[in-house]
C-alpha cells in the first residue's frame, strides 16, 4: 500500500497477619454485643458508623437525620441528606417501582466501560494548519496533561476529527476525571473546551470490519481477498508475518485500498482484525507469530499501525526499517508495549541521523531488547541479571504478626460463617435478616493497586456507578447519595451487582485475614440507652470469584469488608449490621503470616539443597524458590528453563 504518511484517526489502546483462628484467645472484658448504660457516644465523621438518631439525654428530640424535627429550620446538610435519599429511592426503584422490572425493560446491551468526549477549539489553534489539522498534536497534548494530573498513564483509545474541527475521543472510564480536568487548558494559542458526549461512539465511525452473520456478498469477497494477502505473507516455519511494502501488493492495489492515507490506515486495521479472528486467543497469537515486518511502508508515526500492538502484544522481533520515523516522539505511542520484544530494526529511518542517541530511551521502553538496528545492545545474561536485581529490590509485604481477633462470645464467627455463603446465594434474604431500616451500605472501588502480573482484571463498570471512594468523590451531595440506607434499598442495590463466589471460610481460611474487636457507642435501637451500647467491628480481608455479566468471563477480585455489628431492635433479629463498607481492588493474594522458626529452618534447608544441586549462590536459589511458591521440584524445572540466560554472577565461585 501507499501506507499513511501522516496521522489520520489514530487508534490507541489502553496502554493507555497471621491467619487467625475464628476464635481468639484474648480474654477481653466486655467483648461481644451488650447494652451500655453510660459513656460517650463514638460517631464516625463520615456517618458510616452512625446509622440512627440517638435521643439526647434531656429528651429534646429536635432534629432527626433527615431534618424532620419538631422545630427549627433544616440545615443545608440535612436538606442535602433528604434530597439525596429521595434520589437514591428513584434510582434504585422506590415506592411503586420495581428495580428488576425496570432493568428488564432496558435494552439488552453490553455495559459500556469507556466514555466519549468532544474537544472544541482546534480550529482556532496554530496546529489547525498542520497536514492532519492538528489532530496528532492535540491527542499528544491531552494524554500528556491528563497523565500529569492523574499521576499515571492516560491513553486515548480512539479519536475522530470531524470536518468542523470537532475532535471526538474515546477513553477508559477510569481516566474520565483526568481528561475533564484538562478543560480550558491552552493548546497552541487556543482554549480547549472538553465535554462528555452521550450515546457512546457513533457506529458510522467504526473502522474495523468485523465478521458477523449477514455480511453482503461483496463484503465477504473483499474479506476473502484480504485473507489471501495475509496467507501469502505468513511464513509458518519462521512464525513470520511479512507486511513489508504493502504499497506494492497487487491484490491491495487492485482493490483500491491504497488510494489515500486514510484508506491505507483502515486497511491495516482490517488486516489486524482478521488476524484476531484467525488467532483468537493470546496463546494462539504467541505460538503463531513471533516476528512481524513493516519495512518499506513510508510510515512516519506508529499511531498509523498501533493496532499491531493490540493484536500481537507478545511480539519478539519487529522490523521497521525503510520507513520515515524521524524522532522518538513518532515512536512514543508504543512505549510500554511489546514487553517481550528482543529485536527492533530501525535501519534507514531519519531517526538514526536526527536523534543518534535514541538507543538509551528505546532500551528503557523495551526491557528485553537485545538487538537494535542490527547492533547488539544487551546480552541475555545482562537481561537475566537485571530481572533478578529488580525482583530482589521489590519491597516485601509487611510481616503479619497476627490479627487482632477478640470474639469471646463467638458472635463474629457465627455472623461471618452465615453471611459469606448467603451473600453468594441469597442476598435478598440476607438483607432482610441482618439489616434494618437504619443500616447503611457503601461501596468503594480502587482501580490502581498492586496486582498479580499476567492476570486479567475484570471490568469495573458494574461497581463504579456506586463507588464512594472518597479520594474520587469529593462533593458532599455525591457522598451522601452513594451511602445506601435501609434493608430494602441495600437489597435492591445488591441485585444489580455481579454474582460472586467466596472461598469457604472454614476449609479455605488461609485466603482470609479477619480482625475483630469491641466497639462502644453503637446507637441503641430500643432507645433505652441514650449513650449507646457495645458492639463489634469486623474487618474481613479476602478474595472472591466473579462472573463478568457483559462477557461471561470468570475472574477474581480482592476485597476488604468492614462491618459494625450491634444488637437488633426488639422483635427483630438479635444482631443487626449497623454499617457495611465493601472496598474492592484488583486481585492479589492476602499476605501470609510470618513463618515460624520450623518453617524458616525448612526453607533454609531447601535453599542449601538447591544451591548444592545447581551451584547457584544462596541469594539466587532463594529467589528461584520464592518465584515458584517454595516448590522444590518446580524450582529445579525453573532453573533448567532459565539456565542458558544466567550470567556468572548467579553461580558460586569454584576452586
Amino acid at each position: 500500500m501507499a501506507p499513511p504518511t501522516g496521522p489520520r484517526n489514530p487508534t490507541t489502546t489502553q496502554s493507555r497477619n497471621t491467619r487467625s483462628t475464628t476464635r481468639g484467645t484474648a480474654n477481653t472484658k466486655g467483648a461481644g454485643i451488650s447494652k451500655r448504660r453510660s459513656g460517650p457516644s463514638r460517631i464516625d465523621r463520615d456517618g458510616d458508623l452512625t446509622m440512627g438518631a440517638v435521643p439526647a439525654p434531656n429528651g429534646d428530640n429536635k432534629k432527626s437525620a433527615t431534618g424532620r424535627g419538631r422545630s427549627g429550620p433544616r440545615t443545608t446538610r440535612q436538606k442535602a441528606v433528604a434530597a439525596a435519599e429521595q434520589k437514591i429511592v428513584r434510582h434504585l426503584g422506590g415506592a411503586g417501582s420495581d428495580l428488576a422490572a425496570r432493568i428488564s425493560d432496558l435494552p439488552k446491551k453490553k455495559v459500556p466501560v469507556r466514555k466519549v468526549f468532544k474537544v472544541l477549539g482546534l480550529d482556532k489553534s496554530k496546529a489547525a494548519n498542520n497536514s492532519d489539522r492538528g489532530e496528532r498534536s492535540a491527542l499528544e497534548f491531552l494524554e500528556k496533561k491528563a497523565s500529569h494530573i492523574g499521576g499515571r498513564k492516560v491513553t486515548i483509545v480512539k479519536s475522530h476529527l470531524d470536518r468542523d474541527f470537532t475532535l471526538f475521543i474515546m477513553i477508559n472510564e477510569q481516566d474520565a476525571d483526568e481528561i475533564i480536568k484538562v478543560n480550558n487548558f491552552q493548546f497552541a494559542g487556543s482554549t480547549l473546551i472538553i465535554g462528555e458526549v452521550d450515546g457512546g461512539w457513533p457506529s458510522h465511525w467504526n473502522r474495523e470490519m468485523k465478521s458477523k452473520p449477514g455480511l453482503s456478498a461483496d463484503t465477504k469477497e473483499r474479506k476473502a481477498q484480504l485473507q489471501q494477502v495475509l496467507g501469502q505473507r505468513y511464513n509458518i516455519e519462521r512464525k513470520l508475518l511479512d507486511l513489508s511494502a504493502l504499497g506494492q501488493d497487487p491484490i491491495l492495489i487492485g482493490m483500491g485500498y491504497l488510494e489515500d492515507k486514510e484508506r491505507a490506515e483502515k486497511t491495516f486495521k482490517v488486516l489486524m482484525a482478521i488476524c484476531d479472528e484467525t488467532f483468537p486467543t493470546a496463546k494462539a497469537k504467541r505460538e503463531a507469530v513471533e516476528s512481524v515486518s513493516l519495512a518499506n511502508n513510508s510510515i512516519d508515526w506508529v499511531g498509523q499501525v498501533f493496532a499491531l500492538a493490540e493484536t500481537f502484544p507478545d511480539l519478539k522481533h519487529l522490523d521497521l526499517s525503510g520507513n520515515q520515523f524521524n524522532s522518538l516522539k513518532s515512536l512514543g505511542r508504543w512505549r510500554g508495549q511489546f514487553r517481550d520484544l528482543e529485536t527492533l530494526l530501525l535501519n534507514e529511518n531519519p531517526i538514526q541521523v536526527a536523534e543518534p542517541n535514541h538507543q538509551a530511551e528505546v532500551l528503557e521502553w523495551f526491557p528485553k531488547l537485545t538487538t537494535l538496528s542490527n547492533v547488539q545492545v544487551r546480552t541475555p545474561e545482562q537481561i537475566a541479571a537485571m530481572e533478578a536485581a529488580k525482583a530482589a529490590s521489590r519491597p516485601s509485604p509487611l510481616p503479619q504478626h497476627g490479627a487482632d481477633f477478640r470474639d469471646q462470645s463467638g458472635i463474629a464467627e457465627a455472623f461471618l460463617t452465615q453471611f459469606i455463603p448467603m451473600y453468594d446465594s441469597d442476598r435478598t434474604q440476607l438483607a432482610s435478616f441482618c439489616y434494618d431500616e437504619t443500616s447503611t451500605f457503601s461501596l468503594s472501588v480502587t482501580t490502581h493497586t498492586p496486582r498479580n502480573q499476567g492476570e486479567a482484571v475484570l471490568p469495573w463498570a458494574a461497581y463504579l456507578r456506586y463507588s464512594r471512594n472518597l479520594t474520587k468523590i469529593t462533593h458532599t451531595a455525591a457522598r451522601v447519595q452513594r451511602l445506601v440506607r435501609g434493608a430494602k434499598m441495600i437489597s435492591e442495590m445488591w441485585k444489580t451487582l455481579p454474582v460472586t463466589k467466596h472461598p469457604d471460610l472454614k476449609t479455605e481460611f488461609g485466603k482470609y485475614i479477619v480482625d475483630c474487636h469491641p466497639l462502644s457507642g453503637i446507637p441503641d435501637p430500643s432507645g433505652n440507652s441514650p449513650m449507646g451500647v457495645d458492639g463489634l467491628i469486623i474487618s474481613l480481608h479476602g478474595e472472591f470469584e466473579e462472573i463478568d455479566p457483559s462477557s461471561g468471563k470468570t475472574g477474581k477480585r480482592s476485597f476488604t469488608r468492614t462491618f459494625v455489628l450491634g444488637p437488633g431492635a426488639p422483635g427483630q433479629s438479635p444482631i443487626r449490621v449497623v454499617s457495611d463498607l465493601l472496598s474492592l481492588r484488583a486481585h492479589s493474594p492476602v499476605p501470609q503470616a510470618t513463618p515460624t522458626s520450623s518453617e524458616m529452618e525448612q526453607k533454609q534447608q531447601m535453599v542449601a539443597e538447591l544451591s548444592k544441586q545447581t551451584n547457584m549462590n544462596p541469594q539466587y536459589s532463594e529467589m528461584c524458590l520464592n518465584e515458584v511458591g517454595w516448590d522444590f521440584t518446580k524450582a529445579l524445572a525453573k532453573f533448567a528453563e532459565i539456565r542458558p540466560n544466567l550470567g556468572p554472577e548467579v553461580f558460586m565461585a569454584t576452586a
